[in-house]
């Protein structure tokens, strides 16, 4: 696991990306692909102001800021094709009332910007997925109110009082005087007022209430069938939306006469359009998620010749030269006694085949075809004696058991016809309308004068989705152009150990992802 990036807590906080990797996981690789699954990075706590995000893929994490315009846009492609894959997933698990996942995965869809966003191998990677942020410290308070002046309450004015005069008798007769002119005034001058007649009463006319609007009719419940068939016409050409609609829509594992003519007409679209990223991606489904014709196929060609038959502990060269100085003592012992001459001690020479290649073999072969899916055909082409390899043919999965006796069985022989082995191993696989892969597992070359590198650029022509991988006991590179020619790799193993472990990598496409349910009956090889 290698770690991409070690981020501080003062602004994001990944507390949901800590509580969710595991079961977001689990959702992703149930139903999509693992590199879907490979775009959220691991969050680790390292302390509580820092986070550490890691990545199981392989390569130099690239900050997206230092890509070349070429790479950004590439990797922008990606990024977009797996987060809507995603959310078309958390639709279709909502419709299915899986509110709980497709809130995880709406939430893990989230992240900061493209400063957490990173290129390992091209593939994306986000950190930060899902983020909150961080709190912000409160600003300080000061409780204390201002200070406020007292108000000065102005002094009352000072008043000045004056003395009263005695004329106000003089007063109060003009008073009256100016009263009797008046009412004289009005008497002649002002008429009486005349009897008003009563005005009569407003009647305000009231509108009357408005009728209330008929009630809308209720709207026709929605037609799943037509929003499936929406879906998929806005999936368009994108099959890896297609294969998850095709995988996960609950609808399309329904008997209903529509369901059954609608799955079987995405079918055929992807059979049509979509058939090479098929054959590419069945390697990453588990056998109940993928059609069985798409199942890739594993034929081990076993290396069965004398030097298998030599120590692991040292070169067949140097096999070969002690076991010739012990066939020259066995002969020169045999002329002396033969002459009347002492009898010479011989030299210990059975370190020659102490711990003898073929076991180590067979065991990483028999561990292979253990783990192998239950829906892949696994056959053996046995490679011992000129002129001619054996081919045992394909063996379907309730024959696993009789595949693994025949290999403990296999005991060391003569010649290496490794050209005719890989040919038969060949003729077995298809390799054309789906993933076909050739394990060879060998510690030397060809003995009997064919051309395997002749035999693996034919097949590579013929075959174009058929891979040779090699387990190349001690190193002797005589498998080399068997992997070059097909796009396969050499596994170089130095001593038993390593025999198991490069067979087990070697076979890697087959075996599929690690939360697949192997079959129980291959839980170990028989003895």
């Amino acid at each position: 696991m290698k770690r991409i990036a070690r981020s501080l807590t003062d602004k994001y906080v990944a507390t949901d990306a800590l509580a969710q990797f595991e079961p977001l996981q689990q959702i992703l690789r149930q139903h999509l692909p693992a590199s879907t699954a490979a775009l959220f990075s691991r969050p680790k706590q390292k302390n509580e102001d820092a986070v550490e995000w890691y990545s199981d893929l392989g390569g130099e994490p690239i900050p997206y800021a230092q890509l070349s315009p070429e790479q950004s846009a590439n990797l922008d492609r990606l990024l977009n094709e797996r987060l809507d894959s995603i959310k078309q997933l958390s639709s279709t698990l909502r419709a299915r009332g899986e509110t709980a996942a497709a809130d995880i995965l709406d939430n893990a869809v989230r992240y900061p910007n493209q400063d957490n966003l990173y290129s390992l191998n091209g593939e994306p990677v986000i950190t930060f997925w899902g983020y909150g942020l961080a709190p912000q410290a409160a600003l300080p308070v000061n409780d204390t109110p201002p200070l406020v002046p007292p108000l000065e309450t102005p002094a009352p004015a000072a008043t000045s009082t004056t003395p009263k005069r005695r004329s106000w008798l003089r007063w109060l007769l003009l008073l009256l005087l100016l009263l009797l002119l008046l009412g004289l005034l009005y008497y002649f001058f002002c008429p009486l007022a005349k009897d008003t007649p009563p005005e009569e009463p407003v009647v305000e006319e009231v509108e009357p209430e408005p009728e209330a609007p008929p009630e809308p009719e209720p709207e026709p419940e929605p037609d799943p069938f037509e929003e499936l068939l929406a879906l998929i016409n806005a999936a368009g050409d994108d099959c890896a939306q297609l294969q998850a609609i095709f995988r996960t829509h609950p609808l399309l594992n329904s008997d209903a006469p529509r369901a059954i003519a609608l799955k079987a007409e995405l079918d055929t679209k992807l059979q049509q359009d979509c058939r090479e990223e098929l054959i590419k991606d069945a390697k990453n489904l588990c056998p109940e998620e993928r059609p069985e014709n798409l199942a890739p196929e594993l034929v081990i060609v076993f290396d069965a010749s004398g030097s298998m038959g030599y120590s692991i502990n040292i070169t067949t060269q140097e096999a070969r030269r002690a076991e010739e100085m012990m066939q020259r003592e066995k002969m020169a012992n045999a002329l002396s006694q033969l002459f009347g001459g002492r009898r010479q001690s011989s030299s210990n020479y059975d370190y020659i085949f102490k711990n003898p290649r073929i076991i180590p073999a067979r065991e990483a072969a028999n561990s292979v075809i253990s783990k192998t899916p239950s829906d892949v055909n696994v056959g053996l082409v046995l490679v011992g004696s000129c002129p001619a390899a054996q081919s045992y043919g394909f063996f379907a999965p309730g024959r696993r058991s009789e595949l693994q006796r025949s290999i403990s069985s296999i005991q060391p022989k003569q010649g290496t016809p490794l050209a005719d082995g890989v040919l038969k191993a060949g003729q077995l696989v298809d390799g054309v309308n789906k993933e076909s892969t050739i394990l060879v597992v060998s510690d030397g070359e060809e003995s009997c004068e064919g051309n395997p590198c002749a035999v693996a650029n034919a097949l590579a022509r013929s075959k174009p989705n058929l891979t040779i991988n090699v387990v190349d006991i001690l190193g002797t590179g005589a498998g080399n152009c068997l992997a070059s020619a097909t796009g396969g790799k050499v596994y170089t193993a130095k001593n038993a150990d390593d025999v198991l472990k490069m067979a087990t990598e070697a076979a890697r496409d087959v075996l599929g992802p690690e939360h697949c349910v192997k079959p129980e009956a291959n839980a170990a090889p028989p003895p």
